[in-house]
């Protein structure tokens, strides 16, 4: 006799559907071989920038330090502050790659989940990191018309 099998229908809700079709597991393999070379080669590029930056940082600080006086310290700060954020941004995309090549040597679920997991870190902090900064420009902007309004009611600025 012939066993039948009757064929299982996905439920609604695809988290609750634990089975994964072949086809869907090689689409993930194939998404991530595709972007575990790009997540490298960014995560290279900003820590050589991170690095130049921070010489750049480093060496127009101390200049500026010197010649200026200790006002200059701050802007100096906040430039290693950034500078070592974008290095850890270039981390998390190298440690990512790391994760999906493991991944794709040997399949197992944890280094999948690592992989997303430093993806979602670089993600979170990109985030924050561009709200700051549009923050920071809409602050500087704002200063800088209430400069320029103030000026000119004082009569210091003329148009």
């Amino acid at each position: 006799m012939e066993e039948q099998t009757t064929p299982t229908v996905p439920s609604e809700n695809p988290a609750s559907d634990s089975r994964i079709s072949e086809i869907d597991v090689l689409q993930l393999n194939r998404a991530i071989k595709n972007t575990r070379g790009w997540a490298a080669f960014i995560g290279i590029i900003l820590i050589i920038l991170g690095c130049l930056a921070g010489v750049g940082c480093l060496v127009g600080g101390i200049i500026l330090v010197f010649t200026k006086g200790i006002g200059t310290a701050l802007l100096l700060f906040l430039g290693v502050v950034m500078t070592l954020i974008v290095i850890w941004l270039g981390a998390l995309l190298n440690q990512s790659a790391k994760k999906a090549s493991r991944y794709l040597k040997a399949p197992d679920e944890h280094q999948l989940i690592a992989y997303h997991s430093k993806l979602r870190h670089f993600f979170t902090l990109m985030g924050v990191v561009r709200i700051l900064a549009l923050a920071l420009a809409v602050s500087v902007i704002a200063l800088s018309l209430l400069g320029l309004v103030t000026g000119s009611f004082m009569g210091i600025m003329k148009f």
